[in-house]
């Protein structure tokens, strides 16, 4: 079996047989072939990978390979023991809740794990279609047969020897953390170094601590219950893995060795490969999703067939030049009713005017009685409008920032605070709300208050902010 790994700069390779590895190659890819994960020049990457199987004398055909991250939706909710087809629905549901846009316009898919005999982890996945497409595509020029693909995170938790453990994979423009609970992975983020090969890598090492850290801490906020505590392994593979043992906070690893790699290969470097090939064979982690688009609809065909459109010109013709015949024998007759009617209305606006002018006299006869009224009134309406005008602002950019799938349920605001209150499908999407309102410039201080499950798909929330005066 093959494993298949295209990187931005980098394509790797493996040839597996149980648990021992007889063949692992990487080749160098062009900048512009390759970016964030999709294949942009899927001839050029595809003789790449066939050139290094024929130099290797690789005659594997069937396949299994890895797709990016980036853009990607995980969610994993948890619900009682279904059938599938309920399954398959709530799973339906679920995603459409959890994307802003129709779910035929992404990839999904979705794996159910047994937690109990009554409880069942439903682990959801949306990927984009360039994401997919790019991938299967190269394989499908390079003569192989791609029987599995996976999502890189998922593939590299894999490589773990713990039941709960934070799971790091970092590369020179990106990088994953993933928290594995009770052997199912639970949170994936998948970013990007900002400035990219122009930072620093101790600039980066501290970025991927941070983040660590913010996912973490925000993780243990929604399951006070069962917290990842400072004894938790975070394994860490690629880059920085000596820089980030010092600095992380938590005991630090490398993965595991779990297959057996040729003299001298280093198999850190081929961690997602690793992962592709346990799918089978180390069950710890417990989560599989085969990402492959199903079958195409079948192409529509259609036989030689008349332009209509002489006919249709011709029909036309033809109803104009009766509708003229009609239209100039009655014509005068038609001019007649028309000066008639032209009359009767003339007749009638005369008298509609008298009336008016009537109306405008008394009219003017009360108009100052409503200016002094008016005047009365218009400081404390100014006043509202003023206060309207700070909670309009406030409310503006509360719901301006706000995802579309989340719900809020209480929105409170006395001029210096405001207090709102919703559910969210997942904690991340919370995250990036409220930094997204942090970020407005509106609010001192952004403080979520409570995170707390409320249903087996959402989490309660309520947000504190301080309003800038």
């Amino acid at each position: 079996m093959l494993t298949i790994n295209v990187e931005d700069s980098m394509v790797k390779v493996t040839s597996i047989r149980g648990t021992r590895v007889v063949f692992a190659a990487e080749a160098p890819l062009q900048a512009d072939w390759v970016h964030n994960g999709v294949v942009l020049e899927k001839a050029h990457v595809s003789q790449v990978i066939s050139m290094l199987l024929a130099q290797y004398k690789i005659r594997d055909k069937e396949t299994v390979a890895s797709v990016s991250g980036l853009h990607s939706i995980y969610r994993v909710i948890y619900v009682p023991k279904l059938n599938r087809a309920l399954l398959a629905e709530a799973a339906k549901k679920e995603m459409a809740r959890a994307v802003s846009v129709p779910l035929s316009s992404i990839y999904t898919a979705w794996s159910d794990v047994k937690i109990s005999e009554n409880e069942i982890a439903l682990c959801l996945l949306g990927l984009p279609f360039d994401n997919v497409n790019s991938i299967t595509e190269t394989v499908k020029l390079c003569g192989l047969r791609l029987k599995y693909l996976e999502l890189k995170p998922l593939a590299v938790s894999r490589v773990i020897d713990e039941k709960n453990a934070i799971v790091v994979n970092v590369r020179p423009n990106t990088f994953d953390v993933t928290i594995v609970n009770n052997s199912i992975p639970e949170m994936i983020r998948h970013l990007q170094f900002s400035s990219g090969n122009a930072i620093s890598d101790g600039d980066k090492a501290r970025m991927v601590k941070e983040e660590v850290d913010r996912t973490v801490n925000f993780y243990n906020s929604s399951h006070p219950n069962n917290p990842l505590g400072p004894q938790t392994y975070c394994i860490v593979s690629g880059m920085f893995r000596e820089t980030l043992s010092m600095v992380m906070g938590y005991p630090v690893k490398s993965a595991p060795a779990l297959l057996t790699y040729p003299p001298g290969t280093d198999d850190n470097e081929f961690i997602v490969n690793s992962g592709l090939a346990l799918r089978t064979i180390n069950r710890l982690t417990r989560v599989d999703i085969n990402v492959m688009p199903s079958a195409a609809p079948a192409a529509r065909t259609s036989g030689a067939a008349i332009n209509p459109s002489p006919l249709i010109a011709l029909g036309v013709c033809a109803v104009l030049a009766v509708g003229m015949w009609i239209m100039s024998g009655m014509a005068e007759k038609q001019t007649a009713d028309l000066q008639l009617l032209l009359n009767q209305e003339t007749a009638q606006l005369s008298s509609l005017q008298r009336q008016y002018r009537g109306m405008t006299e008394q009219a003017a006869q009360t108009q100052d009685v409503d200016r002094q009224l008016l005047d009365r009134l218009n400081a404390p309406i100014k006043y509202l409008a003023d206060q309207r005008g700070l909670i309009n602002r406030n409310l503006g950019q509360a719901f301006a920032s706000l995802p579309a799938t989340i719900y809020l349920t209480s929105v409170s605001d006395d001029g210096s605070t405001m207090l709102v209150q919703g559910s969210a499908p997942s904690e991340e999407i919370l995250l990036n709300y409220a930094r997204d309102m942090r970020n407005s410039g509106l609010f001192k201080l952004v403080l979520i208050s409570s995170v707390s499950t409320s249903t087996y798909t959402e989490v309660a929330f309520t947000l504190q902010l301080t309003v800038n005066q």
